[in-house]
């Protein structure tokens, strides 16, 4: 048979890209702009958060020259884009887990000024009160942590070997 020539063959059908949200909610190719809120008092870095009844607690965190970390807890209510500090917790802390369970905050492991630290300590925005808890066998500070069977699981950090079920 005779050679056919080359020629381009038809471009293939395009997929539509995924739906994400930005995409579900703004459309698709529109700019998703955040929101400007009142800013944090006063800025720190190394905080951990969670939200109880709509409200976000912005935990601990390093906010002075040393390097140190804090105690500070503010709550940031978005309904009145306003921030107001709660009692501090019972041991200054960065760099910590923070997990929300029964509308009680828990403040895991992180680090001070001597190192990382075990203490795990509970916050029921309630009461505006704070509850040592038992701490870790181990200190951790760059903590994540999760939430199993109604009791916060940190289960994995920064400082010494795999954290197990608390």
């Amino acid at each position: 048979p005779p050679a056919r020539p080359w020629s381009s063959p038809s471009p293939l059908p395009r997929r539509p890209p995924p739906p994400c949200r930005a995409h579900l909610a703004t459309g698709p190719h529109v700019p998703v702009r955040w929101p400007t809120t009142a800013p944090l008092p006063p800025a720190r870095a190394g905080i951990s958060v969670g939200i109880v009844n709509n409200i976000l607690y912005a935990v601990g965190g390093c906010c002075d020259a040393r390097g140190y970390g804090s105690n500070i807890v503010e709550a940031y209510d978005p309904a009145t884009d306003t921030w107001s500090t709660k009692t501090p917790m019972m041991a200054s802390r960065q760099y910590l887990a923070v997990r929300v369970v029964n509308n009680i905050l828990y403040a895991i492991g992180g680090e001070n000024e001597f190192g990382a630290i075990n203490s795990v300590e509970s916050y029921d925005p309630s009461s505006n009160t704070w509850t040592e808890k038992a701490s870790m066998p181990t200190s951790r500070y760059g903590l994540a942590a999760g939430v199993l069977n109604g009791r916060p699981q940190p289960p994995a950090a920064l400082s010494g070997p795999r954290l197990g079920i608390m």
